[in-house]
C-alpha cells in the first residue's frame, strides 16, 4: 500500500491579482496621480499561503509606488512622460519557483534597505519573500521606474499539484 500525500487547496493566479486594479487607482486617486495596472499572470498554482503573501507583498509595494515611486501628473510632463503612470506585473513559474515582478515607469528612486528612509512596502514585502523562503530583489533606474522581482520556491508545501 503507498501512502498518500495531501496537499493544500489550489489558489489561482487569478486570486492572486483579484482587485489589485481597484487598488491601484484608489490609491492613484489619494495620491493625486493617473494610475494604469496591466497584469500578465500565467495560470499557476500555488497553496492558500503562498497566495495570501504574494497578495499581501504586493498591496505592500503598490502603496509605496503610489505614494513615492509615481511622479505627480506635473512632473510626469515635465519629463515627457504620460500623465498615466504604467505599472505592469507579471506572474509566471519556471524550474526555479514562481517569480512575480511588478514594475512602475515612475522616478526609480533608491529606497534600498541599506538607506535610512526605508520604504515601508518594501521592508514588508521583504518579510513575506522570507517567510517563504524567497527573496525580493528590486532593480532601479532614475527617471525610469523600478521593477520588483519577488522569486519564490515553490515546494510541496507551496505548489498546487
Amino acid at each position: 500500500m503507498t501512502a498518500q500525500r495531501s496537499f493544500p487547496t489550489s489558489t489561482r493566479t487569478g486570486q492572486l491579482t483579484a482587485g489589485l486594479d481597484a487598488h491601484v487607482r484608489s490609491k492613484g486617486v489619494e495620491a493625486g496621480k493617473r494610475l494604469e495596472l496591466l497584469i500578465d499572470a500565467e495560470p499557476v498554482g500555488v497553496s492558500p499561503d503562498l497566495a495570501a503573501g504574494v497578495r499581501r507583498a504586493l498591496l505592500a509595494l503598490i502603496d509605496d509606488i503610489c505614494a513615492s515611486g509615481v511622479e505627480s501628473d506635473t512632473e510626469r510632463r515635465l519629463a515627457g512622460k504620460p500623465v498615466t503612470a504604467v505599472l505592469k506585473l507579471v506572474v509566471k513559474r519556471d524550474a526555479d519557483g514562481l517569480t512575480v515582478e511588478l514594475s512602475d515607469d515612475g522616478r526609480g528612486e533608491d529606497v534600498s534597505p541599506g538607506r535610512r528612509t526605508l520604504a515601508p512596502g518594501l521592508a514588508a514585502a521583504a518579510r513575506e519573500a522570507r517567510a517563504f523562503h524567497g527573496a525580493l530583489t528590486v532593480d532601479r533606474r532614475a527617471g525610469a521606474g523600478s521593477t520588483f522581482r519577488l522569486a519564490l520556491p515553490l515546494t510541496e508545501a507551496a505548489a498546487a499539484a
